[in-house]
């Protein structure tokens, strides 16, 4: 479960805390600033999650940027009370800065 938040919002700005890395070794913690002409589109889908020997039901948050050569992802489950913010802001965001969103939750 997310400890803090990992996403922060501004008018024209959003400001991203990530994990990049091939395998669980080399995975680090990077941060990022995306500006709204960087964001090329964000995606909000069901999708599966293992919790453990469980397979759950989730949400995936999506976010297609040009400054890196994969998407950014974050799953309902592993950042807890932080990710129905997130869709907030995302979609709020998205709505004034007139950027690409998939919402197949809503």
């Amino acid at each position: 479960m997310a400890k803090l938040n990992k996403m922060v919002f501004d008018k024209t700005e959003i400001l991203c805390l990530y994990e990049a890395g091939e395998t669980k070794i080399s995975r680090r913690t990077r941060k990022i600033s995306l500006l709204y002409n960087n964001v090329q589109s964000v995606a909000i889908k069901p999708c599966t999650e293992r919790k453990g020997l469980k397979v759950i039901d989730s949400e995936r948050i999506t976010i297609r940027t040009s400054k890196l050569p994969r998407p950014i992802e974050y799953y309902k489950w592993a950042e807890g009370k932080y990710f129905d913010e997130y869709k907030a802001g995302l979609r709020l965001f998205c709505k004034q800065n007139r950027i690409t969103m998939y919402d197949e939750v809503e």
